[in-house]
């Protein structure tokens, strides 16, 4: 009977955890790409901000 009933839930217990998994790895990689967009937005701010401390600087001298 354990066998039996391992044959007929396994194949569903597998696919309701890969399920699981896929939907987390989407989440994941959505986190991550978004992580990665802000970051290049501050880089891309704090260029500009560079920039323009350092003209400021310069034409201050």
């Amino acid at each position: 009977m354990r066998q039996e009933y391992v044959k007929e839930h396994l194949e569903d217990q597998f696919d309701n955890i890969h399920d699981e998994w896929e939907k987390l790895k989407e989440e994941f990689l959505a986190h991550k790409t978004q992580a990665h967009t802000e970051w290049e937005k501050q880089k891309k701010d704090y260029e500009v901000f560079k920039s323009n401390a350092n003209n400021e600087y310069l034409l201050g001298s």
